[in-house]
Parts: C-alpha cells; structure tokens; sequence
C-alpha cells in the first residue's frame, strides 16, 4: 500500500509538472498574426450585420436565426484559434467574401420593412417636443468590442491547457507579444472605458465629489473582486492545482490586479489638478515605471530576484499593476472621448476647480443666485403661473445651470427651495433635507413650484408630504 501511495504521489507531481511546463517558457508570436486573429471578430460582425439589413434573418429570431448567430460570434473565434489559428487571414477573406455577397444579393422581399412616418396636415395641433437626450449615449460598437472580447477571452482560457491551442497564442515569460497578453490588456482597457460614464456623468451635473467618497466608493466597487481573487488562491492552494508562478506569483492572480484598479484610479484623479487629462497621467505613470525598471534595476528584480518575502513572491503581480494602471487611465481618457453626445462637454479640466471654466460658472452661479427668491423673501413680485414657453413646474425659471450644484429633479423643478421650505422630498431637490420644525413657515410646502404658493401651483404639481 505504501508503494502504491508513492507511486500515486511520483504520478501526481509529474503530472502538475508536465502541466506547468506546458504554458511556461513561451516567447508568443508576431504583431500581424495577432491582428489577423483579432480582425476576425468585426469582420464577422459586418456579416451579421449584413444577414440583417438585407435578409433580416434576425427577426424574428427563430432557431435557425439562433445557430447562425452562434455561429457567427462564437464558432468564427473558436475557429480563429484552433483549426484556422495557421491561416487567419484565410479566414478574414472567407467571411469577408460572404459579407460582400450578401450585400450584392438582392434584399428578402418578404422581410418587413420599416414602415414610413405619416405626415401631419398641416392644421394640425402642435405636439409637445420630444425630451432632450442625455449627455451619454449607448455605443453599439463599444458593446460589440466587449462583447467579443469576453467570448475570446472564454476561449481562451478553457483551450489554453489543450494541444490544439498553438503556444506561440499563450502568455509569454518576459518578452514577446501574444494573443492572450493582449487580451488581459484590452479586457483592463475596456473597463476603463466604461469607468469614465461616472466621471461624465459628475461632470454633466456640476458636482465635484470628494476624494474620501471616491475613495469609499470604490473600496466597495472592488470588494467583490478582492473576494473572488481570495476564493481563486484559497482554491489552487487547497487541490494543489498547477499554476505558472512566473506569471504573477505565488500568491497574487488577476482578480487582485482589477480589484486593486479602483482605489488608485480615484487617488489619480487628484493629479487632474496638474495633469490635464487621463491620458497624460497615462503616460506620466508609463514613462516613470519604464524609468525604475531601467534605470534603478527594477527589470533585473523582477526576471531573477529570490522570493524570500511576500513581496519578492509575488514581485511579478505587484509590479505589473502599475502597467495595467496606466492601461486603465488610457482607456479612461478613450472613454471621455467616445461616450459623451457633445465631446466639449468633456474636455480637459473642464470641472476642475481651478479652471477657467469653473471660475466662470461660479461666477453665473453668483448672478442666478442672486436673482432667485431665496428664504422667506416675500413672492409677490413673482409671476405665479408658468411662463408660456416654459414646462410645467418651471415656473419663471426656464432654465436651471447645473453648475450651480442644483440639477433639474423629477418634477422638472429649476431652483432649489430654500431652506425654511419643508417637507421636500431628496428627489424634488436633490440634496437632503432635515426632518420638519413644529414652528409655521411663510415659504411654500410644494415641493416643485416654489416660489409660488401652493394654491397657484399647476395641477401637475401634487405637494409632498
């Protein structure tokens, strides 16, 4: 019995060996293979694109519709890295090939077409505008890009241990280029893409929030990932599963790299102050981690130094994240660019409190302050009726600057109600209020038309409770 448990044991780690061996010491493969690989995705979505508009193959979408779609956005990857993986442009020019085809063919006459808008005679009543769209938009390209790039990343990831999955496409062990480096690269870029929308958004309604709510924020934004990092190293130690420690150590693994991304990426937003965009942090972080790992001998720690602490164990994942870091802060810089409608709205310092242009709207700030009713101030000279051209609940405030640090609330109110004014609701006002004195109060009780009184208040506007 002994012999047979130390023969088991001799099996086992030669086994984990082989199986280590197996993904490491690889020096990956060449730039232009790997952008015919990745090409492969938007070329096969130009054909679904295609099989739509002119076939609308996907509406309904039926089961056949079903297989072509899988097809189209899984098979074509999983083809790209196994059985086409030596001939990738092969396969570019295949799917491209059907793209045009389907172009050229004729349109599906009995597909539905889009039926056209009838038009309105011309004494007809005047309907109300359409509400204006908000500042962010949903990017359909952006969706695919992140969308193909975790189905790649799948397959990636469960093919990697096969021997159909060329070597030359897995992690390489210090230099070269491969497809699965790059990946982990996009997937941190794409989610600092999506991270800028807060960063939009807080801009858009003139707030500037500070750095120990940022910082709060994301602690809890990286908790879940922090968690799942812990569950992955608890769980390769427990089985004595065969892991590449070169990779990012003994103990460190990329749920810890994401995890760790948030609560740096809000202390840089400080440096805005100085540098004026996440692209030029960006490069600030790049250039100065390029500088330690030539110059102060960083490089060599990493390649060969011993493991005799925590740190030293883990040097290949701590290190790195400041790579990853500025990767991030790049994607954020995209992001301000491609997420807004209006592109100036995210310009450069646009919200920072030194820049011109928040001296500038503090100081129409000043002037919209001044001219509204504030406190107990008597309402007579105040219209009590909305103005013609304004929405209803507007009042003779038709427009409301959002830099003021007020933002429009749900009853489409322009002015905050002043602070004697209670029974107001967070949603109508948009900061916190107190709970009521037991004293009376000249100022209204509505909640979306002050100034004017409750009883001039449109039948639209109900006061709260």
């Amino acid at each position: 019995m002994a012999d047979a448990a130390a023969a088991t044991a001799r099996a086992a780690a030669t086994y984990k060996q082989l199986k280590e061996d197996f993904v490491s010491n690889l020096s990956g493969g060449s730039v232009i293979e790997v952008a015919q690989v990745c090409a492969v995705a938007p070329i096969a979505t130009f054909l679904w694109s295609a099989l739509q508009t002119r076939q609308s193959l996907f509406k309904p979408y039926t089961p056949i519709a079903f297989i072509v779609d899988f097809l189209l956005n899984v098979g074509a990857l999983l083809l790209s890295v196994t059985l086409y993986s030596r001939y990738p442009l092969l396969l570019d020019v295949l799917l491209l090939g059907a793209a045009v085809a389907v172009y050229a063919a004729p349109p599906d006459a009995s597909a539905p077409t889009r039926k056209k808008k009838p038009q309105r005679p011309p004494n007809a009543p005047s309907q109300a505008k359409p509400a204006p769209l908000g500042m962010l938009s949903t990017k359909p390209f952006l969706t695919t890009y992140r969308g193909n790039m975790m189905v790649v990343t799948c397959i990636c990831i469960l093919a990697v241990d096969f021997r159909l999955f060329p070597r030359r496409f897995a992690k390489v062990e210090t230099w070269g280029t491969s497809l699965m480096d790059m990946g982990v690269g996009s997937f941190v870029f794409s989610a600092g893409i999506v991270a800028s929308r807060a960063v939009l958004r807080e801009r858009a309604e003139g707030r500037v929030t500070p750095l120990g709510t940022r910082l709060a924020r994301s602690v809890r934004h990286s908790l879940p990932l922090l968690a799942l990092g812990l569950v992955r190293l608890l769980s390769v130690k427990a089985v004595d599963y065969a892991e590449h420690v070169t990779e990012y150590g003994v103990h460190w693994n990329f749920f810890f790299t994401l995890g760790f991304l948030p609560p740096l990426v809000a202390l840089c937003q400080s440096g805005l102050r100085l540098v004026p965009s996440y692209a030029g942090l960006a490069l600030l972080l790049a250039g100065l981690y390029q500088l330690a790992l030539e110059l102060a001998g960083l490089k060599a720690y990493i390649l060969a130094g011993p493991r005799t602490n925590l740190l030293s164990m883990n040097r290949e994942g701590v290190f790195s994240f400041w790579g990853y870091l500025a990767i991030f802060l790049a994607g954020q810089d995209v992001g301000m660019l491609v997420l807004p409608r209006n592109p100036e709205a995210a310009a450069p310092g646009a919200s920072s409190p030194g820049s011109a242009a928040a001296r500038s709207a503090r100081g129409s700030c000043s002037a919209w302050r001044r001219g509204r009713p504030a406190g107990r101030r008597s309402t007579s000279s105040l219209p009590t009726t909305p103005t013609a051209s304004a929405s209803p609940c507007r009042g003779a405030w038709p427009t409301c600057p959002t830099s003021c640090g007020w933002r429009p609330s749900t009853a489409r109110c322009c002015w905050p109600l002043p602070r004697s004014t209670r029974g107001c609701s967070r949603a109508s006002t948009g900061r916190r209020t107190r709970a009521p004195r037991r004293r009376r109060t000249t100022a209204p009780r509505a909640a979306c038309c002050a100034p004017t009184t409750a009883t001039a208040c449109p039948s639209s506007c109900s006061p709260t409770s």
